[in-house]
């Protein structure tokens, strides 16, 4: 848990060994924070009977107690990556290894298939509409999906040819016609605002707001915190190889926590 002043303390100690952390979701209504985790090679304790892992953890925003876990299938491979939490509390989970959607509904003991294995290449960083009737869906293959929160129809963000929407690795609702992206798949990596039109099916224009800068290497997730866009800078994981081992030529940069003001 980090302050407004950069003062850093332990939230919890983790969950098994072998598991790492993918994606973190606050639920302040209800005092809750959401975690995602993959057993992984870079994560300590990890050994290859456990590959394919993965599970979802809901804390107490407070204590860092643990108040429930909840394991994605077993037998074919899943992962708990990037997560949304939505206002009446159901928790959207992007499995980039089964390339599909689940949701933990608000109350409930069980994970559901939301959007199943098919329409996706790579689905990261849902995002909860301000209306609350859709989710936006970053593929870092295909670009943004546009997804009917009631019925599941699934709709792809119309875009420019000229105008890059893959590789988005981190996806932020502003308000009901702008979005913020987190962009490692391009070269140089950055952070965009994203301008739809009035309808929310179809991008106008895309602003870059922050580039080729050396502390901005393998972006990651951000949060909305009023005007203010807090985002990791630099990830980190391409720095390490499959077996969880610094990887040839690279050199492992300790992350940082960048803002950018007055987005909105």
């Amino acid at each position: 848990a980090v302050d407004r002043n950069g003062k850093q303390q332990t939230f919890s100690n983790g969950p098994d060994k072998g598991y790492g952390y993918l994606a973190l979701a606050v639920d302040s209504a209800r005092g809750v924070l959401w975690a995602t985790a993959e057993a992984i090679p870079l994560a300590l304790g990890f050994d290859t009977t456990m590959a394919g892992r993965a599970s979802v953890f809901r804390y107490d925003l407070k204590s860092g107690r643990q108040l429930a876990r909840y394991d994605m299938p077993q037998g074919d491979r899943h992962g708990a990556g990037d997560i949304a939490v939505a206002e009446n509390g159901d928790l959207f989970i992007a499995d980039a290894a089964d390339r599909s959607l689940h949701v933990i509904r608000s109350g409930s003991s069980k994970i559901e298939s939301f959007i199943p294995r098919g329409e996706f290449f790579s689905p990261q960083g849902p995002a909860i509409s301000k209306n609350g009737k859709h989710l936006y869906l970053a593929d870092y293959v295909r670009g943004i999906a546009r997804i009917d929160r009631a019925s599941g129809t699934v709709e792809w963000v119309s875009h420019p040819e000229n105008l890059a929407l893959n590789g988005i690795d981190g996806l932020t609702v502003v308000d009901a016609r702008t979005l913020l992206g987190v962009q490692n798949g391009t070269n140089p990596n950055r952070v965009i605002r994203i301008s739809l039109d009035e309808s929310g099916r179809s991008v106008s224009k895309v602003e870059v707001l922050a580039q080729n800068k050396e502390n901005i290497r393998e972006p990651t997730h951000g949060v909305l915190v009023g005007r203010d866009f807090y985002f990791i800078g630099n990830g980190g994981y391409g720095s390490f190889d499959d077996k969880g081992n610094p990887a040839a030529g690279e050199r492992a940069i300790a992350p940082v926590i960048l803002k950018l003001s007055n987005v909105r």
